[in-house]
């Protein structure tokens, strides 16, 4: 019995692999063998059996017999030993220039790429297993050292691959290049490191608010309570949370362990997109218990083009005219901040010139619960109206060049070329 097999593209005369499934590609030689003249492969689409045993054309070697319907092309001594599958790899470089005036350690970098190669063998492409196990980051051309990484998404069907992979720096003088591979059938399951390996210690939660809406990405396992059906709908990277104020759709977790309280140093973020111009919180956490207890921080908007962060029954606001596309916005509390008016603001990545009412506001913030969609201590008409993506809470004060990086790898997540961030190179 014979199976059909795809030609692999691009491969030079004598290192033509031969893989299960599919239709040839045109032009492709195969090599001599035993002064045997082996034939040009036709146009594409022009179907080829080969014995079971057949498993790749390399270094002028054909393993047992290669036929085109019925009728055999050429034969070799069956006792060659299979030489490895290819394996395919890409480099990809990050633009210095998008990456602030500082370096940036332990950087999780978003891949997001939609490659037809990227496809399953069965699909037309080049990834064997049906859950991109196969597709693995290194930090070094010779593919050594593998990186720690996380697939948000892969779908073999169309090529679509959402990866964060953690970069030990992202430097801002010089272009990173890291190294991704795939096509390799001897790897059955994911070589990425452990669950939330990409997310270091000083993240709290991460909450990509995709396939599982209320999953945390870290090592923590903070997930979340899904209140009133909020939904999944495409978010700025893939997947995202979409919440109806009419509704009063939240996601919740009580008593998260770890989250920054009173004046500890912080980080938090969020994706956002609007879809109602008026008074609405995006999410928070800090004390929930009623009316009179503000030991919070949280982002809310009020309904007149202004958004704010509030910090213990205080805000530092900045003006913004409402509008329903995609913006980031992060607070940092730095290391050794003890008040409201040292909390900085970053809208689109860009620093704000904030208002602070009142202009002192000593911080207490507890950990009774986290809520996405509103805040602790929520009034009944101020829910969230719109899609969040991508929120993370860190114990850390990020800088502006790590926000500013963020932002431009985050910003257009398939824009991936030689104007983006990521320049992701040919199949090699």
């Amino acid at each position: 019995m014979a199976t059909t097999y795809t030609v692999k593209p691009n491969q030079s005369l004598c290192d033509v692999i031969v893989q299960a499934t599919g239709s040839l590609e045109s032009g492709m030689q195969f090599c001599r063998d035993n002064n045997l003249s082996i034939t040009m492969v036709p146009d594409a689409g022009i179907v080829y059996a080969v014995s079971d045993a057949v498993v790749a054309l390399q270094d002028n070697s054909i393993l047992q017999q290669f036929s085109q319907n019925g009728v055999t092309v050429g034969t070799l001594d069956a006792t060659i030993t299979p030489p490895p599958p290819h394996v395919y790899s890409r480099v990809l470089t990050i633009d210095h220039t998008q990456c602030g005036h500082a370096d940036s350690v332990y950087f999780p970098v978003l891949v997001s790429v939609s490659d037809t190669s990227l496809k399953t063998i069965g699909n037309g492409g080049h990834v064997c297993s049906g859950d991109g196990s196969d597709i693995l980051f290194f930090k070094d051309a010779g593919e050594v050292s593998k990186l720690n990484w996380e697939i948000e998404l892969y779908d073999g069907t169309a090529g679509i691959l959402i990866a964060w992979v953690l970069l030990p720096i992202v430097s801002c003088t010089t272009d990173t290049n890291f190294y991704m591979q795939y096509g390799d059938p001897g790897i059955s399951s994911f070589e990425g490191g452990s669950a939330g390996s990409v997310w270091n210690s000083n993240y709290i939660a991460v909450y990509h608010l995709g396939s599982t809406l209320t999953a945390d990405a870290t090592a923590h396992g903070q997930d979340l309570n899904n209140v009133n059906s909020v939904t999944k709908v495409t978010g700025k990277i893939g997947d995202g949370a979409h919440f109806s104020s009419a509704l009063f759709q939240s996601l919740l977790r009580d008593y998260v362990p770890g989250l920054p309280q009173g004046p500890a140093e912080r980080s938090m973020t969020c994706w956002f997109q609007m879809a109602a111009n008026q008074s609405q919180e995006f999410f928070g956490y800090g004390d929930n218990r009623g009316l009179g207890y503000y030991s919070r921080f949280a982002f809310y908007y009020t309904g007149s083009n202004v958004l704010c962060v509030e910090v213990s029954g205080a805000s530092s606001s900045f003006p913004w005219v409402y509008d329903t596309n995609w913006h980031k916005m992060t607070a940092v509390l730095p290391a050794g901040a003890t008040d409201l008016n040292q909390v900085l603001i970053y809208f689109d990545g860009v620093l704000q010139t904030v208002t602070m009412s009142p202009s002192s506001a000593i911080l207490l913030t507890s950990n009774e619960q986290l809520a996405l969609g509103q805040i602790p201590t929520y009034y009944l008409d101020t829910f969230f109206s719109g899609t969040l993506d991508e929120v993370r809470i860190m114990d850390k004060g990020i800088s502006a060049d790590w926000e500013i990086t963020e932002y431009n790898n985050q910003n257009n997540p398939g824009d991936i070329g030689a104007s983006g961030f990521i320049t992701y190179g040919s199949e090699y």
